[in-house]
């Protein structure tokens, strides 16, 4: 897994030029790295895994980055 304050640190420096950041991981680390990925969770806005990107998170940080509604 990436060093949390790298992603950190990354993610910032794209939000200040106006671009969001999402981290998917394969899921397998949510079983085994749980220190990491409660830092994740505290740090970045968005930390996904496989399952919720199958389940269509992904689309409803899309639509609410860009504020859209696709009822």
């Amino acid at each position: 897994m990436l060093s949390g304050y790298y992603v950190f640190y990354c993610q910032n420096d794209l939000k200040s030029s106006g671009i969001d950041f999402a981290l998917v991981t394969d899921g397998k680390c949510w079983l085994s790295a749980t220190n990491q990925l409660l830092k994740g969770f505290r740090h970045l806005d968005y930390l996904l895994n496989f399952y919720m990107l199958k389940h269509g998170m992904l689309e409803e940080i899309i639509n609410s980055v860009f504020d859209t509604d696709n009822d």
